[in-house]
C-alpha cells in the first residue's frame, strides 16, 4: 500500500485553510471541507497515478482538487510514496518555488 508524508508545508496549508474557512464560512463548511480534503488524499493514496501529472511543478508531480483547492503531490512509484507537498487555493500563481521540496 502507498505511503503518506505530508509536508510541513501542507500541514500548515491545511490549518490556515481551515481555520479561515470556520471563521467566515462557519464550523459546518470547515468540517466539510476537511472531510474532502480526507476523501481527495485516501483516493489519491489507494490510486496514486490517477492526478494530472504537473512536469513544469517537478518530474513525479501530480495534483488532486478539491475546488477551489490545489492538492499538490509527489508520486515515486520506486518506493511506493506520495508526499503532499501543498494544498493552494487554484487563483494563486502555482510555480516551483511555491511547491518547495526539503
Amino acid at each position: 500500500m502507498t505511503r503518506l508524508v505530508v509536508s510541513a508545508d501542507a500541514e500548515a496549508d491545511l490549518d490556515e485553510i481551515l481555520d479561515y474557512l470556520e471563521r467566515e464560512a462557519g464550523a459546518r463548511v470547515a468540517e466539510n471541507y476537511g472531510r474532502k480534503f480526507r476523501l481527495c488524499l485516501e483516493r489519491h493514496v489507494e490510486f496514486p497515478g490517477i492526478g494530472p501529472r504537473r512536469p513544469a511543478l517537478g518530474a513525479d508531480t501530480r495534483i488532486g482538487i478539491v475546488r477551489p483547492y490545489i492538492l499538490i503531490y509527489d508520486y515515486s512509484d520506486t518506493i511506493d510514496t506520495l508526499t503532499l507537498l501543498r494544498i493552494i487555493h487554484g487563483k494563486r500563481n502555482i510555480t516551483r518555488q511555491l511547491v518547495k521540496r526539503r
